[in-house]
Protein backbone atom coordinates (compact mmCIF):
# COMPACT_ATOMS: atom_id res chain seq x y z
CA UNK A 1 0.00 0.00 0.00
CA UNK A 2 1.42 3.35 -1.03
CA UNK A 3 1.88 6.01 1.80
CA UNK A 4 0.62 9.53 0.17
CA UNK A 5 1.09 13.13 2.51
CA UNK A 6 -1.25 16.07 1.73
CA UNK A 7 -0.05 19.14 2.68
CA UNK A 8 -2.00 21.52 2.31
CA UNK A 9 -3.93 24.63 4.86
CA UNK A 10 -7.22 23.94 3.39
CA UNK A 11 -8.57 20.95 4.84
CA UNK A 12 -10.98 21.11 2.49
CA UNK A 13 -8.36 19.86 -0.48
CA UNK A 14 -7.15 17.37 2.53
CA UNK A 15 -10.27 15.73 3.14
CA UNK A 16 -10.61 15.29 -0.74
CA UNK A 17 -7.74 13.86 -2.15
CA UNK A 18 -7.51 11.63 1.23
CA UNK A 19 -10.91 10.58 0.41
CA UNK A 20 -9.84 10.13 -3.26
CA UNK A 21 -7.08 7.82 -2.98
CA UNK A 22 -8.25 5.97 0.15
CA UNK A 23 -11.20 5.18 -1.99
CA UNK A 24 -9.28 2.97 -4.34
CA UNK A 25 -7.52 0.51 -1.42
CA UNK A 26 -3.98 0.96 -2.73
CA UNK A 27 -2.80 4.47 -0.59
CA UNK A 28 -3.08 5.45 2.98
CA UNK A 29 -3.01 9.40 2.91
CA UNK A 30 -1.93 11.76 5.61
CA UNK A 31 -2.88 14.99 5.82
CA UNK A 32 -0.90 17.97 7.52
CA UNK A 33 -2.22 21.55 7.54
CA UNK A 34 0.83 23.05 8.65
CA UNK A 35 5.05 23.31 8.49
CA UNK A 36 5.48 21.37 12.07
CA UNK A 37 3.06 18.58 10.93
CA UNK A 38 3.99 18.26 7.56
CA UNK A 39 8.02 17.60 8.88
CA UNK A 40 7.04 15.15 11.30
CA UNK A 41 4.63 13.66 8.41
CA UNK A 42 7.36 13.65 6.32
CA UNK A 43 10.05 11.94 8.92
CA UNK A 44 7.72 8.69 8.59
CA UNK A 45 8.85 8.11 4.73
CA UNK A 46 5.68 8.30 2.75
CA UNK A 47 6.41 7.61 -0.68
CA UNK A 48 5.25 10.82 -2.30
CA UNK A 49 3.90 14.20 -0.77
CA UNK A 50 1.47 16.36 -2.68
CA UNK A 51 2.39 19.80 -1.37
CA UNK A 52 0.25 23.28 -1.46
CA UNK A 53 2.90 25.57 -3.51
CA UNK A 54 1.77 28.86 -1.36
CA UNK A 55 0.79 28.03 2.26
CA UNK A 56 1.27 30.34 4.54
CA UNK A 57 4.48 32.07 6.04
CA UNK A 58 6.50 30.33 2.95
CA UNK A 59 5.90 27.18 4.53
CA UNK A 60 6.02 25.15 1.43
CA UNK A 61 9.63 26.07 0.51
CA UNK A 62 10.96 24.53 4.16
CA UNK A 63 8.74 21.41 3.08
CA UNK A 64 9.85 21.09 0.16
CA UNK A 65 13.53 20.87 1.08
CA UNK A 66 13.25 18.69 3.91
CA UNK A 67 11.16 16.35 1.35
CA UNK A 68 14.31 16.63 -0.78
CA UNK A 69 16.82 15.68 2.26
CA UNK A 70 14.79 12.64 3.13
CA UNK A 71 14.27 11.27 -0.86
CA UNK A 72 10.65 12.05 -0.48
CA UNK A 73 9.14 12.94 -4.26
CA UNK A 74 7.03 16.02 -4.31
CA UNK A 75 4.30 16.46 -6.52
CA UNK A 76 3.26 20.46 -6.31
CA UNK A 77 -0.40 21.82 -6.17
CA UNK A 78 -1.58 25.29 -6.97
CA UNK A 79 -4.54 27.68 -8.21
CA UNK A 80 -2.13 30.14 -9.22
CA UNK A 81 -1.36 30.23 -13.21
CA UNK A 82 2.23 32.25 -12.48
CA UNK A 83 2.84 29.97 -10.49
CA UNK A 84 2.08 26.95 -12.48
CA UNK A 85 4.52 28.43 -15.43
CA UNK A 86 7.72 29.04 -13.27
CA UNK A 87 7.35 25.37 -11.76
CA UNK A 88 6.93 24.08 -15.19
CA UNK A 89 9.71 26.49 -16.38
CA UNK A 90 11.92 24.79 -13.27
CA UNK A 91 11.07 20.77 -14.61
CA UNK A 92 9.09 20.32 -11.23
CA UNK A 93 5.99 18.44 -11.44
CA UNK A 94 3.07 20.41 -10.40
CA UNK A 95 -1.05 20.00 -11.00
CA UNK A 96 -3.06 23.00 -11.30
CA UNK A 97 -6.24 23.56 -8.35
CA UNK A 98 -8.84 23.01 -9.22
CA UNK A 99 -7.86 19.26 -10.66
CA UNK A 100 -10.07 16.27 -11.05
CA UNK A 101 -9.29 13.55 -8.50
CA UNK A 102 -9.11 10.49 -10.77
CA UNK A 103 -6.11 12.65 -13.30
CA UNK A 104 -4.52 13.42 -9.87
CA UNK A 105 -4.44 9.90 -8.97
CA UNK A 106 -2.76 9.18 -12.21
CA UNK A 107 -0.45 11.50 -12.13
CA UNK A 108 0.54 10.34 -8.57
CA UNK A 109 0.29 6.94 -10.16
CA UNK A 110 2.95 7.82 -12.57
CA UNK A 111 5.15 9.52 -10.53
CA UNK A 112 5.42 6.85 -8.02
CA UNK A 113 5.93 4.37 -10.33
CA UNK A 114 9.32 6.41 -11.82
CA UNK A 115 10.45 6.76 -8.40
CA UNK A 116 10.18 2.78 -7.90
CA UNK A 117 11.71 2.40 -11.04
CA UNK A 118 14.48 4.63 -10.09
CA UNK A 119 15.13 3.36 -6.39
CA UNK A 120 15.20 -0.50 -8.44
CA UNK A 121 17.79 1.01 -10.95
CA UNK A 122 19.93 2.91 -8.46
CA UNK A 123 20.22 -0.09 -5.81
CA UNK A 124 20.90 -2.38 -8.99
CA UNK A 125 23.69 0.23 -9.93
CA UNK A 126 24.78 0.06 -6.06
CA UNK A 127 25.45 -3.55 -6.13
CA UNK A 128 27.43 -3.46 -9.84
CA UNK A 129 29.82 -0.89 -8.14
CA UNK A 130 30.17 -3.15 -5.38
CA UNK A 131 30.96 -6.03 -7.55
CA UNK A 132 33.43 -3.75 -10.04
CA UNK A 133 35.06 -2.43 -6.50
CA UNK A 134 35.55 -6.52 -5.52
CA UNK A 135 36.78 -7.30 -8.59
CA UNK A 136 39.11 -4.15 -9.14
CA UNK A 137 40.63 -5.55 -5.58
CA UNK A 138 40.86 -9.22 -6.19
CA UNK A 139 42.87 -8.10 -9.50
CA UNK A 140 44.85 -5.89 -7.88
CA UNK A 141 45.84 -8.28 -5.32
CA UNK A 142 46.93 -10.56 -8.44
CA UNK A 143 48.68 -7.37 -9.97
CA UNK A 144 46.42 -7.40 -12.82
CA UNK A 145 43.81 -5.11 -14.07
CA UNK A 146 41.22 -5.40 -16.89
CA UNK A 147 40.86 -1.22 -17.36
CA UNK A 148 39.31 -2.10 -20.48
CA UNK A 149 36.31 -4.37 -19.27
CA UNK A 150 36.32 -1.96 -16.47
CA UNK A 151 35.54 0.91 -18.26
CA UNK A 152 33.49 -1.27 -20.76
CA UNK A 153 31.11 -2.47 -17.70
CA UNK A 154 30.96 1.29 -16.14
CA UNK A 155 29.53 2.51 -19.42
CA UNK A 156 26.63 0.06 -19.07
CA UNK A 157 25.97 1.23 -15.50
CA UNK A 158 25.52 4.31 -16.50
CA UNK A 159 23.23 3.33 -19.32
CA UNK A 160 21.34 1.03 -17.39
CA UNK A 161 20.98 3.81 -14.46
CA UNK A 162 19.79 6.34 -18.01
CA UNK A 163 16.95 3.43 -18.90
CA UNK A 164 18.78 2.04 -21.72
CA UNK A 165 19.75 -1.56 -20.41
CA UNK A 166 18.23 -3.98 -18.92
CA UNK A 167 18.60 -4.36 -14.72
CA UNK A 168 21.47 -6.96 -14.35
CA UNK A 169 23.58 -6.92 -17.73
CA UNK A 170 26.81 -4.84 -16.86
CA UNK A 171 27.34 -7.42 -13.34
CA UNK A 172 27.17 -10.53 -15.51
CA UNK A 173 28.96 -9.16 -18.16
CA UNK A 174 31.81 -8.55 -15.84
CA UNK A 175 31.25 -12.00 -14.47
CA UNK A 176 31.40 -13.62 -17.80
CA UNK A 177 33.94 -11.33 -19.22
CA UNK A 178 33.94 -9.13 -22.27
CA UNK A 179 31.39 -9.76 -25.48
CA UNK A 180 33.83 -11.19 -28.50
CA UNK A 181 34.04 -8.17 -31.41
CA UNK A 182 31.37 -8.28 -33.11
CA UNK A 183 28.60 -10.10 -30.83
CA UNK A 184 25.61 -8.65 -29.91
CA UNK A 185 25.90 -6.83 -26.48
Amino acid sequence: MHQLLVVDDVPDICDVVKIGFEARGTYRVFCASNKVEACAALRRGPDLALLDVLMRDNASGEIAALAGELHVPVLRMTGHPEVMRRSLDQGLPIVMKPFRICELVDTVDRLLAEAFRLQRALAENKRTAQHLADHARASLAADEFPWDQFAECWRRVCEQALGGMAPGAAADELSSGPAAPGAEP
